[in-house]
C-alpha cells in the first residue's frame, strides 16, 4: 500500500470518527442536566425561636446572638401589615413554617450574600446536615425546598444567590402540576349582597 493511500485512509478514518462522535454527542442543555451540587462546606447551627411569617424566622446562634433569617430562593404569601391586607394562603404558610421549625435545631447555609437591606441573614435552612445533595435530600432536609414542594411558596431568586435556582424551579413546577398548597383549587363563597329596600 502506498504511503499516500495510507495517509488518505487515515484521514478518512479520522473524519468518520469525528462525524460519528458528533452524532452521539448530546447537548447537556437539551437533557436539562444540572451540574452536581457540592455539600455545603460550612453550616451554622442554630435554634429557631420565633416565626415571623412563612419565609422569615428568628434564630439563636450557638454564640447566643439572635438573628432574623430570610429564607433564600423562596417567597411565601405576605401576612399583611397595618396598610395592606394579607395575601391568600399567607396564614397557612406562616403556620406551616412555625410547625416545622419552631424550637428546632437547624443548620444555616450561606450562599453568596450575607444579609439583605433589612439586616436579615440570607440563608438556606437545613433540618439536618446533608451528606450529599440530591433531589431526595433537598426535598426532605432543606426547609426552603420543603416550602416549595408543599405549595407554600413561590420561587424568588436574586443574583448572586442562585445555588439551588434550577432545583427550586423544578419543585415549583411539580407543586403547581400536583395542585398542592397555594396551587390547589379553591372553592370561594360568594359574599351576600343586601337587597335594597
Amino acid at each position: 500500500m502506498s504511503k499516500l493511500r495510507k495517509i488518505s485512509l487515515l484521514l478518512l478514518s479520522i473524519l468518520m470518527c469525528i462525524s460519528l462522535s458528533a452524532c452521539f454527542l448530546t447537548d447537556l442543555n437539551a437533557l436539562a442536566l444540572k451540574p452536581a451540587l457540592e455539600v455545603p462546606e460550612q453550616l451554622d447551627k442554630a435554634t429557631v425561636i420565633a416565626g415571623i411569617d412563612g419565609d422569615t424566622v428568628v434564630v439563636r446562634l450557638e454564640n447566643g446572638s439572635e438573628q432574623k433569617v430570610r429564607l433564600l430562593g423562596v417567597n411565601t404569601p405576605e401576612l399583611g401589615t397595618k396598610t395592606s391586607l394579607p395575601q391568600t394562603f399567607s396564614q397557612e404558610a406562616s403556620d406551616f413554617t412555625k410547625s416545622k421549625l419552631l424550637n428546632k435545631t437547624v443548620y444555616l447555609e450561606k450562599d453568596v450574600s450575607d444579609k439583605d437591606k433589612f439586616d436579615r441573614l440570607l440563608r438556606y435552612i437545613w433540618l439536618k446536615p446533608p451528606e450529599e445533595i440530591t433531589d431526595e435530600v433537598l426535598t426532605s432536609s432543606m426547609f426552603n425546598a420543603i416550602l416549595l414542594t408543599n405549595g407554600y411558596a413561590n420561587t424568588y431568586t436574586l443574583s448572586p444567590d442562585t445555588k439551588y435556582r434550577q432545583d427550586f424551579t423544578n419543585y415549583l413546577k411539580k407543586a403547581k402540576n400536583d395542585k398542592v398548597g397555594v396551587w390547589a383549587p379553591r372553592v370561594t363563597t360568594p359574599k351576600k349582597v343586601q337587597a335594597k329596600k
